[in-house]
């Protein structure tokens, strides 16, 4: 309508074709899905990987959070007892394996209360706060015949539970909690839900809002319905059947949450791309420097798609780059006796054996962000709100003839960009060797 040309007009229309986000997206899900196989996730299904940026729900089963172990989070003294040595009893006859089996030990009983002496009027008001507040167990530790604390017993949540609700906080996702003692394992969840048969149920309900679901969990009906299944082996190694990915710990799926807010950006970027394209083709096109206007608004379209793909790639470098978030120990180890730590820790008085540390060691290399780069300093350094305006600005200046305003505006940019991250790379350099 403007050039009244219609290869102006078809050249125009091909510089609309929105290729850069999907060129994006699919950079991002080609990195990421080989770095999880080299970190042993079985990639069942990769389209999976292109629909991380419409999650928003994370679903986590307790079911596959727990070790099968139990932990004693709370002691409630019953008269004036003091809370330190009596936790340090319990801590020393406790097992985490078999919590309701009776203990004893130099004239000290812990065990279920209707297996143990419970000579105390008190006890009764102190065991319904304690389930009130949602405990799975109540034992009794008594010293002779007297009753003289109430022990809470938790399942052992799994390590990862902590980190993956993080991960989700961090990538701004809401998180539910299915299954049971949802408080303990996964404390600080949006919502709980059932777990179990009825898991699937959930997962529907909250695709019916509109919302992305991803699901962690061995679940097999809950896996299939989810829009990202990652399913955890079970502890006699089979695979949870119906997930997209599969992983061993519940650990390994750390990584893919966080993803669900890089693959957001990498798309974003993208989405950003292909407006400036859309401006930048239509610009040289009604320019009409170009003879064959079509494939000048083709070539900028190629071109930003390559730049988005480059993006992509650049998003998942860095998702990959970043160090794992150290995990918190649950375990009050200051209120144990020296032996009960050695006991839990399978160590001994004189340390481990060198086969032992090495047996325990883990292997973080794909998690460490390694030396500093120069080239990785600088892309920092250009990866700021106005770079996309000065290159924008340049491409139009060269756009309509004025080539030599365009290398001046990108030799300034790129020279600013050096400069800074030779700055940010020394900077990096001393700081690694602090």
């Amino acid at each position: 309508a403007v050039t009244r040309k219609p290869g102006s007009a078809a050249g125009a229309a091909l510089a609309a074709i929105p290729k850069a986000p999907v060129a994006g997206r699919d950079g991002f899900a080609c990195v990421l899905g080989g770095a999880l196989a080299h970190r042993g996730i079985v990639v069942h299904d990769p389209h999976v990987l292109r629909r991380l940026e419409r999650i928003d729900t994370v679903v986590l089963d307790t079911e596959v959070l727990v070790t099968g172990a139990h932990v004693i989070t709370d002691l409630a003294p019953l008269g004036e007892g003091r809370a330190g040595p009596l936790a340090a009893t319990a801590y020393r006859l406790f097992d985490r394996q078999a919590p309701d089996r009776v203990h004893e030990d130099g004239g000290w009983t812990l065990g279920p209360l209707d297996r143990i002496p419970q000579r105390n009027g008190a006890a009764a008001e102190v065991r319904e706060r304690l389930v009130r507040e949602g405990a799975g167990r109540v034992l009794g530790l008594a010293e002779g015949d007297r009753l003289r604390a109430l022990v809470r017993v938790d399942p052992e949540a799994h390590d990862a539970a902590e980190a993956l609700l993080g991960a989700a906080r961090g990538a701004g996702l809401r998180v539910v909690a299915a299954g049971e003692d949802t408080h303990t394992v996964v404390p600080g969840a949006d919502k709980t839900a059932p777990g179990g048969e009825t898991l699937v149920h959930t997962v529907r309900r909250i695709q019916a809002d509109g919302s992305g679901v991803l699901v962690i969990s061995g679940n097999r009906e809950a896996l299939w319905a989810a829009d990202v299944a990652i399913g955890i082996g079970g502890k006699d190694g089979a695979p949870a059947w119906g997930a997209d990915l599969h992983c061993d710990r519940p650990g390994d799926a750390v990584v893919v949450v966080e993803a669900c807010k890089s693959a957001r950006q990498a798309v974003g970027r993208g989405v950003r791309i292909a407006q400036a394209a859309v401006a930048l083709g239509s610009a040289v096109v009604l320019a009409g420097r170009s003879r064959r206007p079509s494939a000048a608004g083709l070539a900028v379209v190629n071109y930003a798609s390559l730049l988005a793909l480059a993006t992509g790639v650049w998003s998942a470098v860095e998702l990959l780059r970043r160090p794992v978030a150290p995990v918190t120990s649950r375990h009050p180890w200051h209120a144990m006796e020296p032996e009960t730590v050695l006991a839990i820790t399978g160590s001994s008085p004189s340390g481990l054996t060198t086969r032992q540390a090495q047996g325990r060691r883990r292997d973080n290399s794909h998690s460490n962000a390694g030396y500093p780069s120069l080239v990785r300093a600088i892309a920092v350094e250009l990866a700021n709100p106005l770079t996309p305006v000065l290159a924008g600005g340049a491409a139009l200046s060269a756009a309509v003839g004025a080539v030599l305003d365009a290398g001046i505006v990108l030799g300034v940019t790129g020279l600013t960009g050096l400069i800074g991250g030779v700055q940010r790379h020394l900077t990096e350099i001393g700081r690694a060797h602090v």
